[in-house]
């Protein structure tokens, strides 16, 4: 006790107490602002018998939250995460939608606003990461109380930043090239396939342009009108 340090189960405290072996109590505070508490081995939250190889566990009998200590990956809902970041659950089901992560944007009510992902990666051999795409569920307009959604879709040109591709608006329609899709599927630019299909008895196909068919065999010049 020369240095006025107290050790329980070891004869060489190196601080002011020093236990080897385990502590039990019904809570620890720590009250320095400044210092960091640190743990070298398994710690578990609301359970007494951490899960298998968790750096960090947090739940009873099913873990909520788990950290593998070997591969760094994250679970919730799982003590097996496979993946960074690994998330099993019941899915909350409304309407068509199941839901099992939910993204939320708390900026102020405005046409445009909502959650998204986005997704990065290293572009260039010194390790620069670039946003190459994403995926946003935004609010189709400023009327206030009206919840209308739009399902947006970017990549990213060289050089860039990200430039919406496609979306799908409140009512189904998708558009691709347009922010105003204004049928189940407008298209803003050239559409290439090889062949198309119209299968209604009642329509009526239009071509605003001019068309050609069989390698202009049979064409119809719009400036010309013939």
């Amino acid at each position: 006790l020369s240095t006025g340090n107290i050790g329980i189960g070891t004869t060489s405290p190196y601080a002011k107490l020093s236990v080897v072996g385990e502590i039990v109590g019904a809570y620890f505070t720590a009250t320095t602002t400044t210092a960091t508490s640190t743990f070298a081995g398994y710690m578990g939250i609301g359970t007494s018998t951490p899960w298998g190889n968790g750096l960090l566990t947090v739940g009873t009998s099913s873990p909520l939250f788990y950290v593998d200590k070997t591969s760094g990956n994250v679970g919730i809902g799982t003590t097996v995460p496979v993946n960074a970041l690994h998330i099993v659950g019941t899915a909350v089901v409304g309407g068509d939608s199941r839901q099992i992560l939910k993204i939320e944007d708390n900026t102020t009510a405005a046409a445009g606003v909502g959650g998204g992902l986005v997704f990065t990666g290293k572009h260039n051999s010194g390790g620069s990461l670039a946003n190459f795409g994403s995926i946003k569920g935004i609010k189709e307009n400023a009327t206030d109380g009206n919840y209308a959604g739009t399902l947006v879709f970017t990549t990213s040109p060289a050089g860039a930043s990200n430039t919406e591709r496609m979306r799908i608006d409140s009512t189904g329609n998708v558009g691709i090239g347009t922010t105003s899709p204004y049928a189940k599927l407008s298209v803003v630019g050239e559409t290439v396939a090889s062949h198309f299909t119209a299968t209604s008895t009642t329509a009526t196909s239009t071509f605003a342009g001019g068309f050609s068919i069989a390698g202009g065999k049979f064409m119809h010049d719009y400036g010309a009108g013939v």
